[in-house]
């Protein structure tokens, strides 16, 4: 974790240009490292609303990449205005879920107020 602060500054892009930041990353190559998202996230929790290149925000690369309940509970607790943005494919954190038939759908419609997709 601290070589990834190091490296990336929380905030930096990624060297691939992809706008990254080391929490998009983790939730990308270690969706089950939940200790390392975990302390990314609470390192600075105003990284849980930077968006990569596709405009997505980490609780979406989450999502994407089948991270545990545990942590995006963590994650929407900790940012919960992050369930509100869209990428730049007008997809939000709940879209995404049912995209990816994520378990998550149920926990993100009832925190954000919308029961139906």
């Amino acid at each position: 974790v601290l070589a990834l602060k190091q490296v990336y500054h929380n905030r930096t892009q990624a060297p691939e240009g992809m706008g990254q930041t080391a929490l998009h990353l983790a939730c990308q190559s270690r969706p089950e490292d939940e200790t390392t998202i975990r302390l990314l996230a609470e390192s600075d929790p105003s990284i849980l609303l930077v968006r990569d290149a596709s405009g997505d925000v980490p609780i979406m690369a989450a999502i994407k990449n089948g991270c545990s309940l545990p942590v995006l509970n963590f994650m929407m607790e900790l940012e919960p205005s992050s369930l509100f943005c869209k990428n730049f494919e007008g997809k939000t954190p709940l879209l995404l879920a049912v995209e990816f038939a994520c378990a998550t759908v149920q926990s993100i419609a009832n925190r954000t107020g919308h029961f139906s997709v």
